[in-house]
């Protein structure tokens, strides 16, 4: 049997943070010493005149993305984050069968559209930001709707990036070791149970896939406690 080659994808809609939050992700990574790669599989179909129609966009990313990844193997990385839209299951087990031996988790970032096009009227030049406005919330429904997220997490502007960045990672294993869904571990410090609690107020989550389903298959929920939180370093300015 071949060896296990954890992946993470990032989506969401445009304006929503990807970019930036799988950026933090790596940097994290480089000072934890894992060996990872990341890569914006957005920019792989990134061409013009504009390829016809979602099929062959998607083609032409998949097999980017399959030639890329034995450069990739042959440094020895480990972990690959992928950060890109979303638009059918389809494209997923092609990132999969793109990557061979790949365990792919999908997490999905949201944000208020308002939010959205707030970010997008900030970084986006002329055209790019009238087009982007002007789909950016059908784009966010039609992720959400897909229905293939294993953890959906809220981006908001008050969102330390650095903090987010680091849950999910933790939550991920990649920071402590073990698989996707993992506690923290019992000697992670003062902070583990605060960002227990932290966690529980931005994420719902699915089971992980290793583990038995809830007995309606349905995706379980995590929902914020009743205190405040105070003081447990979730609001604040992006880092």
């Amino acid at each position: 049997m071949g060896k296990s080659t954890p992946v993470l994808l990032v989506t969401g809609a445009p304006g929503v943070g990807k970019t930036t939050l799988v950026k933090e992700m790596g940097e994290q990574l480089f000072h934890a010493g894992v060996a990872h790669a990341v890569v914006d599989i957005d920019e792989l179909a990134r061409v013009r005149p504009a390829v016809p129609d979602k099929r062959v966009w998607a083609d032409l990313t998949v097999a980017n993305l399959r030639v890329m990844w034995p450069n990739y193997e042959a440094l020895g990385v480990e972990r690959v984050i992928l950060a890109g839209i979303v638009q059918s299951a389809a494209i997923i087990d092609a990132y999969r069968a793109a990557i061979p031996g790949s365990d792919l988790t999908v997490v999905r970032l949201r944000a208020s559209v308002d939010t959205l096009h707030a970010r997008l009227q900030d970084r986006e030049p002329g055209s790019v930001r009238a087009f982007l406005l002007g789909v950016t919330a059908s784009l966010d429904r039609e992720i959400a709707d897909l229905d293939v997220a294993d953890l959906t997490v809220d981006n908001d502007p008050d969102q330390p990036l650095g903090d987010l960045a680091r849950g999910i990672l933790e939550w991920m294993g990649w920071l402590n070791g073990d698989g996707p869904g993992s506690p923290l571990p019992n000697g992670a410090g003062a902070s583990a149970p605060r960002r227990r609690s932290w966690l529980k107020r931005w994420a719902r989550t699915r089971r992980p896939s290793k583990s038995p389903a809830p007995s309606n298959g349905r995706s379980r929920v995590l929902r914020p406690s009743s205190s405040s939180h105070a003081g447990d370093g979730s609001a604040g300015k992006d880092e």
